[in-house]
């Protein structure tokens, strides 16, 4: 039995969506803590790099399910933009997924040293190095429009970095409902 690029699309969108969801609602809250405690957070969490593979699967499912939006516009007048819109939205996810792929990988390994290194040097070199590539990585999502305006708005201590992600993905999950109901 083969699947229909019509229904393909949108469960790649609807299926990409949800476990971005998923992906987020179990990450651990690290926001609010400094380096040091964000490293203790996620060497305890087993599930950290589970986590952040969900996140990595889920992206390109999602693109595969924008191409579906790109192949409904297309031949309309709309489809200039939604060309455009997608573009952007593979840069998000492409800047998001280096993000992810450094926390999942180099996070979760400095937070394993950091926790078993005495407190000498080799946990204060972990710690900073930990602080100056999360802010690196911080200042890449500033990329997205969401997130600049929600930077400029809310204060870094608050949920509202997380928040920049909930309207995209919340529209690729009613995009994609809508695609499987014209399916």
């Amino acid at each position: 039995m083969t699947l229909s690029r019509r229904l393909v699309y949108p469960l790649c969108l609807l299926i990409g969506s949800l476990m971005t969801v998923a992906a987020g609602a179990l990450h651990p809250d690290i926001v609010a803590l400094d380096g040091a405690g964000q490293l203790a957070v996620i060497a305890r969490s087993p599930a950290w790099p589970a986590i952040h593979w969900a996140f990595l699967f889920s992206f390109p499912l999602a693109l595969t399910g924008l191409v579906g939006v790109i192949r409904m516009h297309a031949g309309t007048a709309g489809e200039s933009a939604v060309r455009a819109a997608i573009l952007v939205a593979t840069l998000a996810y492409a800047l998001w997924a280096i993000i992810v792929a450094f926390m999942g990988g180099a996070g979760w390994a400095l937070a394993r040293s950091f926790v078993t290194a005495d407190a000498g040097m080799t946990a204060t070199r972990a710690v900073f190095l930990f602080d100056m590539l999360r802010w690196l990585g911080a200042a890449a999502l500033a990329a997205g429009g969401v997130g600049i305006v929600l930077a400029l708005v809310f204060r870094e201590d608050t949920k509202a970095d997380q928040a920049a992600f909930v309207l995209p993905v919340v529209w690729q999950l009613v995009t994609g409902v809508v695609m499987l109901r014209r399916a």
